[in-house]
């Protein structure tokens, strides 16, 4: 059946946006939609996508995406969970220019572990990734999301928007099983030598 054109124009509006911004359609947008209804969708993503991206530039965005991975991990989205995984390595390789030591599928393959034994795998990894404080992170949106934890500073705040903007859009992503999009959620995702090279190193090392 063929969706209303309303629906179909804000489809295509927020599309285009994540085309202009990202480099990609986002498989997500038209789920958006379809849940929150045209005028909603755009609403809300006025509303929150400007705080989303303070959050990259205030914590950076290899905190910022690991922010989102994992709150998206917490909530079972494999769709969210590895675009965002995807940005947060891309962003390691860049900037250190080495592999983070677990890929983006094997981050996102935790989602099916109780959380406990997902913290341990991850504090293995980013050890190794020197990055041990890392796992303090996800260790505090399990504190803001499941335990009550009252936010405290500017970077809670930023973790609280989190959980509360991942609750909405993991939601579409797992009620439809959205099939994973080819690339990050990110401007990074432009850079396509960055990617070839990120994908040569990934092969090299097996």
């Amino acid at each position: 059946m063929r969706r209303p054109l309303v629906r179909r124009l804000a489809s295509w509006i927020l599309l285009t946006l994540a085309r202009r911004m990202w480099g990609l359609p986002v498989a997500l947008m038209p789920v958006l939609v379809d849940r929150r209804g045209p005028l909603g969708a755009i609403r809300w993503m006025a509303t929150n996508l400007p705080r989303y991206e303070r959050m990259l530039k205030d914590l950076g965005p290899i905190r910022g995406h690991l922010v989102s991975a994992f709150v998206s991990m917490l909530n079972g989205c494999y769709y969210c969970a590895f675009a965002h995984a995807r940005a947060f390595q891309l962003y390691y390789f860049k900037e250190r220019g080495a592999l983070f030591p677990m890929d983006e599928h094997q981050m996102v393959d935790l989602v099916v572990l109780p959380d406990q034994e997902v913290l341990a795998r991850l504090e293995q990894a980013f050890a190794a990734g020197q990055m041990p404080e890392a796992t303090q992170l996800f260790s505090r949106l399990v504190e803001l999301k499941f335990r009550g934890a009252v936010p405290s500073g500017a970077e809670d705040a930023y973790l609280q928007h989190s959980i509360q903007m991942f609750e909405v859009l993991n939601f579409c992503g797992i009620s439809q099983d959205v099939p994973l999009d080819v690339g990050p959620h990110d401007p990074i995702n432009k850079d396509q030598d960055l990617k070839n090279r990120y994908a040569q190193a990934r092969l090299a090392a097996g």
